[in-house]
């Protein structure tokens, strides 16, 4: 065997160490994208969780989302900032989902259920009435998914 065949055989053991290495990345890959998936996933249910129970902890707190949901005109000064507070939590918790929907995180049957509840969260006259004056403290694309969930 001569130096030219020898270094042709360690060409070659070299291709096919880039090939399983390419192989494993790949693998680690997928993997890791499954992983954060998940993670964004835990992550989401998790904020609306917290957002639930303190939500059904503080009946205060219940009456004014309730009575702001009824009539956002009506509520007095200290009324209308609490309800601002809390469509707000409720609105960027939505835009979080919808930004991860973008970076492909949330699957589309996750997505469609978190439209349907952004939906809900606005079918009230005056949880529209909020939002027409609180639209810009979110983002534009944001802005533009609401409209579309709204008309639809």
């Amino acid at each position: 065997m001569t130096l030219d065949d020898l270094g042709n055989v360690g060409d070659f053991i070299a291709a096919i160490a880039v090939v399983v290495s390419l192989i494993y990345v790949a693998i680690q890959i997928r993997q890791n994208t499954r992983i954060v998936k998940a993670a964004t996933h835990h992550s989401s249910s998790r904020a609306w969780s917290e957002l639930e129970r303190a939500l059904g902890a503080d009946s205060e707190t219940v009456r004014t989302l309730l009575k702001g949901g009824r009539n956002y005109a009506e509520l007095d000064l200290e009324e209308r900032f609490r309800y601002s507070l809390l469509m707000r939590a409720i609105l960027h918790l939505h835009e979080d989902d919808f930004v991860q929907t973008q970076e492909g995180l949330i699957d589309a049957s996750r997505s469609e259920r978190y439209r349907r509840s952004l939906a809900k969260a606005l079918a009230e006259p005056a949880a529209r009435a909020w939002w027409a004056e609180n639209a810009d403290l979110f983002s534009e694309e944001f802005q533009e998914q609401v409209a579309r969930t709204l008309a639809a």
